[in-house]
């Protein structure tokens, strides 16, 4: 497995990788287009054989930053993918000196509220039906 940054023309494949995991909230070419070229966009994606296993994707702005995706294969989690994302992920936080990184997450994804406990995030709040399908958010944030 490769890591390496997401590029332009990756976003085709990008979209139909987030169409392929049948995830809720999956985001489409445009969301992913605008988000690329949106300034402070860190994309990164996890590949083996030219195959999309894993996405990930943090915003940073002046006074932090969110991870707005991390996303894995369905057929390859619990494999270790997530993990080394985030690893990555964080990685360029530290290179960056962020101090905060924030992030919302399904409160029923208990697989994903783990992952980002493990690596020092915590609970700070609730968003109220922010899902369209109803379902409030954890706010969650993690402190360097």
């Amino acid at each position: 497995m490769k890591l390496r940054r997401w590029r332009y023309t990756d976003i085709v494949s990008i979209a139909a990788f987030e169409e392929e995991q049948e995830f809720p909230d999956r985001w489409n070419f445009n969301m992913l287009a605008q988000s690329f070229l949106q300034d402070g966009f860190y994309g990164i994606l996890a590949e083996e054989e030219g195959q999309i296993l894993g996405i990930g994707a943090i915003v940073f702005n002046p006074d932090g930053a969110d991870l707005v995706d991390i996303l894995v294969a369905k057929d390859r989690r619990r494999q270790g993918i997530a993990d080394a994302m985030m690893q990555a992920l964080l990685r360029e936080c530290e290179r960056r000196e962020l101090k905060k990184l924030f992030l919302e997450v399904r409160e029923s994804n208990a697989a994903a509220i783990a992952l980002y406990r493990k690596y020092g995030f915590e609970k700070i709040g609730q968003r109220h039906r922010y899902y369209a399908d109803g379902e409030n958010a954890d706010v969650m944030c993690r402190e360097s």
